[in-house]
């Protein structure tokens, strides 16, 4: 099992917020790139909640390393929360915990919660948005994973087609073609 030090907790935060900066600016960053948006895209969330634990898939467990807010939320009501700062807190969590109490599974739309945004990097750390829309939740943290390798994989030779082959992550989200993942992840080398 992996140490993750304050560093490497703190550059992944800074990456995720670099990420969600490049979503906030996604249709500007794809037009330049002559890409199209795609329809699902909202311009009306700008932030949410990330939190990366470190679970042991031995024993169903998991330890909170990061809970962070990134981005605006708007300081709204929300019906069944409370407010959307403690909608998208709670919602990033179920995201980690289905993920860290079923093992085997690697993204979080295929636990039994089914909601996406959330993925586990080398069996053993699990990292996870709420506060866009599902689709680019998961955007945030496929980018975040991505631009973050040296931190989660043995090797450097990562790049945007591998991840998608390690990571199992497949279906009907148009946000993560290869072009959008790679103009995203660009931007956040910047």
């Amino acid at each position: 099992m992996n140490t993750y030090t304050t560093y490497e907790t703190s550059t992944i935060l800074t990456v995720a917020g670099k990420v969600l900066d490049a979503i906030n600016r996604l249709p500007e960053l794809l037009k330049d790139h002559n890409l199209a948006l795609p329809t699902e895209y909202s311009d009306t969330q700008k932030g949410g909640y990330l939190s990366l634990y470190r679970r042991n898939p031995f024993i169903k467990s998991g330890e909170l390393l990061l809970l962070a807010k990134i981005g605006e939320i708007p300081d709204i009501d929300d019906a069944d929360f409370g407010s959307k700062n403690e909608k998208y807190q709670k919602y990033t969590g179920k995201k980690s915990r289905a993920l860290i109490y079923e093992p085997g599974i690697t993204t979080s739309e295929k636990t039994t919660l089914g909601i996406k945004g959330g993925i586990v990097i080398n069996d053993d750390l699990v990292l996870s948005f709420s506060g866009r829309t599902e689709l680019e939740d998961q955007l945030l943290v496929v980018v975040t994973t991505l631009v973050c390798k040296q931190f989660f994989y043995d090797t450097n030779a990562v790049n945007a087609s591998n991840i998608f082959k390690l990571e199992s992550i497949q279906g009907e989200n148009p946000f993560l073609s290869k072009d959008i993942v790679n103009t995203v992840a660009r931007y956040c080398a910047t």
